[in-house]
């Protein structure tokens, strides 16, 4: 009970990590202000559930009942200088835009 229940852990730190490249991949391909809503929205979630994570993952270490062996807290072994792949979607880094409202209509900044 005491693995699956880490093991639960460990894929919720791994979807946070998913949804804040899908957000970080949207920056970059976004067209207009709804896209940067959404993707500001999936950010939050993604911080909201690392850091649930981040906390059970923590009372789990106190009472003794986490692998450290598997800990999801690794660097990620294809992250490169570069970016990386995660599941399917390759980010580059952070998006070089501003935020919400710095491009004028034609997608240029101001």
């Amino acid at each position: 009970m005491t693995s699956q229940a880490n093991k639960c852990i460990r894929r919720a730190l791994r979807i946070a990590r998913t949804l804040m490249s899908v957000a970080d991949e949207g920056d970059v391909q976004m067209r207009d202000d709804g896209c940067a809503v959404l993707y500001c929205v999936m950010r939050d979630c993604a911080y909201r559930l690392r850091k649930q994570a981040e906390r059970e993952r923590e009372a789990h270490r106190a009472k003794g009942i986490w692998d450290e062996a598997d800990d999801p807290a690794a660097p990620d072994p294809s992250a490169s200088a570069h970016g990386f792949t995660l599941n399917g979607f390759t980010v580059k880094g952070r998006p070089e835009h501003g935020r919400m409202g710095d491009k004028s209509e034609d997608g240029t900044k101001p």
